[in-house]
């Protein structure tokens, strides 16, 4: 099976893992769980609805910090 490349944004700059697409999506949930954002193909992706399927066919996997917008006056 295809190796899934994920890339999560850390304060050390970024991290990279080779996941088999099962190990992949169990890291996700995790990740997502404790506040990170996925992104898959530079999209916002919602970690409860990718499947093993996407994953495979995906070029890019990011997890990235929450971002927090807002007005400052």
């Amino acid at each position: 099976m295809k190796k899934i490349l994920v890339k999560e944004v850390s304060s050390k700059g970024h991290d990279e893992w080779d996941f088999d697409a099962d190990e992949a999506l169990e890291y996700i949930k995790e990740a997502t769980g404790d506040g990170k954002w996925l992104f898959v193909n530079g999209t916002f992706a919602n970690p409860t609805q990718v499947t093993l399927d996407d994953l495979v066919e995906a070029k890019e996997v990011l997890l990235t910090n929450a971002l927090v917008g807002g007005n400052v006056n």
